[in-house]
């Protein structure tokens, strides 16, 4: 009887000791739980924290692409207006400085006194101006027409302002002898012209007069843009 209590007593006391040993480490693994909540709730708020890094790098990223874009855009629009703008910017008048008592069909009207001339793209010679560069110009035109005594008693003499040989506009002198001997017509218009095209006024027909002396036949123009 004694042998056994002996046995149950150290029974009892190993299993106080193992019970104190599952005690510790319970409290252990509570520890360990608690630490791994705290972890795992860190890891909660990293996980957040990347999120609006990332979404504040995304915009970041988007803003300097918008950013990179104007940039863009707005250098190549510089070296546009440079490259328009590197030279003075074109613009000329020459005035026909005598009459022309007889046109051909065809023939370019020579306004040979060249008054303003910037950029030397207007050639008195020829008569013709040639755009140095690519631009929206302001192109004028005034003919002033003379009855001759040959002629019927009224007459519409025709003058074509022309791009590249091409008509782009048509100015009618109506010269009357019973009613007025001089008559003028002119035009202010636009003209979109790339570099190197050229343009110029041409009488229609023949055996047209032409004022000149009175310095009131003209033929301008100038880069807008």
């Amino acid at each position: 009887m004694e042998i056994r209590l002996e046995e149950l007593a150290k029974t009892v006391e190993n299993l106080q000791i193992e019970n104190k040993n599952l005690k510790e480490s319970l409290n252990e693994l509570d520890s360990i739980k608690t630490k791994l909540k705290v972890t795992d709730t860190t890891l909660h708020r990293l996980e957040e924290t990347v999120d609006i890094n990332s979404a504040s790098t995304l915009a970041l990223q988007d803003g300097l692409e918008r950013t990179r874009t104007a940039l863009n855009v707005s250098t190549a629009a510089l070296n546009l207006f440079q490259v328009k703008h590197k030279d003075p910017r074109p613009a000329f008048l020459a005035i026909l400085s005598d009459d022309i008592k007889a046109t051909t069909a065809g023939q370019t009207i020579l306004f040979d006194d060249v008054v303003t001339n910037i950029g030397s793209a207007y050639n008195g010679k020829t008569g013709t101006f040639t755009a140095p560069i690519e631009g929206l110009y302001l192109i004028s035109v005034k003919i002033t027409g003379y009855f001759k005594s040959t002629a019927s008693s009224g007459s519409t003499n025709q003058y074509d302002l022309k791009k590249n040989d091409n008509l782009y506009l048509r100015l009618n002198v109506n010269v009357n002898a019973n009613t007025h001997w001089y008559d003028s017509s002119s035009v202010v218009t636009v003209m979109g012209i790339g570099k190197g095209d050229h343009v110029n006024v041409e009488s229609v027909y023949s055996e047209e007069y032409v004022e000149g002396s009175e310095r009131n036949t003209f033929f301008s123009g100038f880069l807008i843009e």
